[in-house]
């Protein structure tokens, strides 16, 4: 395999993860900016009181600090996928309960669950991001997630200003881009840096194979994988 093939092979990889990151980004800040566009009408048909209506938007915060600590745990100990997987989960299923909660106290707490969700979505986003990228393009992924992040969240003040869904729309925005995640993620490839610290060097070859395989395989040789290849030059 050339060094143009192993640079294709990088290339192509980079492109997959980041449309998966990307992806989780939206979703990250459809979740963070909901609330601004939402807030009013749910104040007025939950009869939100000047504290409760504070706790609906400050709860976020605590849930993200819960979340981005459960993230890490999560991440090493059942994989980096899994914990993505885990937080797509979560921010589909707040997404749900939130737009269509009856009371306050309904509301508060899923926001909280969404934040949780948030917490571990940003935290699992970046440490997948840096474990599979190729050597100096951890920071284009990394990058990747945050200006989707940004393009979700101006997203919500668009989708707001248009007047084209209610408040309860809007609290249901992250839960498309979520669904899509998870569903991207069945076919994402694990960490190859996690797999060799918890299950050893096959493994952690065999999610070398599953990130680079679609444009590497056309130029190895026989029984190599593109880490044999990169280990040799």
């Amino acid at each position: 395999m050339t060094l143009e093939g192993v640079q294709a092979a990088h290339d192509a990889a980079v492109l997959r993860a980041a449309l998966l990151v990307g992806v989780g980004g939206v979703a990250w800040g459809l979740d963070l900016g909901a609330v601004s566009g939402a807030l009013e009408g749910a104040r007025h048909h939950l009869s939100l009181s000047r504290q409760q209506t504070a706790l609906a938007v400050s709860i976020f915060g605590p849930g993200e600090l819960i979340g981005g600590l459960a993230a890490g745990l999560i991440g090493d100990r059942f994989g980096r996928v899994k914990s993505l997987m885990l937080s797509a989960l979560v921010i589909v299923v707040m997404a749900l309960t939130t737009a269509v909660a009856p009371t306050a106290a309904a509301l508060i707490a899923c926001r909280f669950g969404a934040g949780i969700g948030a917490g571990l979505s940003f935290v699992a986003h970046i440490a997948w991001a840096s474990d599979i990228a190729p050597a100096g393009r951890s920071g284009s992924l990394t990058s990747c997630f945050e200006l989707a992040v940004c393009g979700g969240f101006l997203a919500t003040f668009a989708v707001f200003a248009s007047n084209a869904i209610k408040w309860r729309g809007l609290f249901l925005l992250p839960a498309a881009p979520a669904l899509l995640e998870f569903i991207l993620l069945t076919r994402a490839p694990e960490s190859a840096p996690w797999s060799l610290v918890v299950k050893g060097p096959e493994a952690a070859k065999a999610a070398h194979t599953d990130l680079y395989e679609p444009v590497s395989y056309t130029h190895l040789r026989a029984h190599e994988t593109v880490l044999d290849l990169v280990c040799r030059l």
